[in-house]
């Protein structure tokens, strides 16, 4: 995870950071409301599809 203590000294080191921390949170790596969210929302995508086909 993300280390929000240390802070990136170039550039390069941030964005490093957040590939990382966005790698963490898609393969779900820890418990995320923001996945928690992504899910309900693709879930509700997905019920307004099927009740609209």
């Amino acid at each position: 995870a993300l280390d929000f203590l240390s802070i990136p000294s170039t550039s390069c080191d941030c964005e490093r950071a957040f590939s990382g921390s966005s790698r963490t949170l898609r393969w779900r790596a820890v418990a995320s409301e923001l996945n928690n969210l992504a899910d309900y929302i693709h879930a509700c995508a997905t019920l307004s599809l099927t009740l609209t086909a």
